[in-house]
C-alpha cells in the first residue's frame, strides 16, 4: 500500500444545497484533490467541477455518495485515488438533505 500525501488545503463542510470550495478564479494552475471522504446521511452528497461555482447544469460529478433513506443508516465513502482538476475550473459540493458532509484535502498547482 502506498502512502497518499494530505493536501495543504483542507475543508470539512456540511453543505445545504451548493457550497463553493475552490472558485475558478482561485484555480489558476490546476489542483489535485489528495484525499476525500463523504458522509451521506439520508441523501446524496456530490463533488462537482465545472467552469463556474454556482451551476451544476454545466458541470461534472467527480465524487459522489448516495445514502439510504432509512434514518440513522449513514454511509461513508472514501475517495479511492487523487483527482487532478484543470486550471480555471471551480470545485463545489452539493447535499440533498441535511447532515451530509464532505471532507477534502487538496493542493493548488503552480
Amino acid at each position: 500500500m502506498n502512502a497518499v500525501t494530505m493536501g495543504k488545503h483542507f475543508i470539512t463542510v456540511f453543505p445545504k444545497g451548493i457550497v463553493e470550495i475552490v472558485s475558478a478564479a482561485q484555480n489558476t494552475g490546476g489542483l489535485i484533490i489528495q484525499t476525500g471522504l463523504i458522509k451521506t446521511s439520508t441523501g446524496v452528497v456530490d463533488l462537482y467541477v465545472g467552469p463556474t461555482g454556482s451551476s451544476i447544469s454545466n458541470s461534472a460529478v467527480i465524487f459522489s455518495g448516495n445514502g439510504s433513506s432509512i434514518s440513522g443508516s449513514d454511509s461513508e465513502i472514501v475517495m479511492p485515488y487523487p483527482i487532478r482538476i484543470p486550471a480555471g475550473q471551480a470545485l463545489w459540493a452539493y447535499a440533498s438533505t441535511p447532515g451530509g458532509a464532505i471532507a477534502l484535502t487538496w493542493d493548488l498547482l503552480a
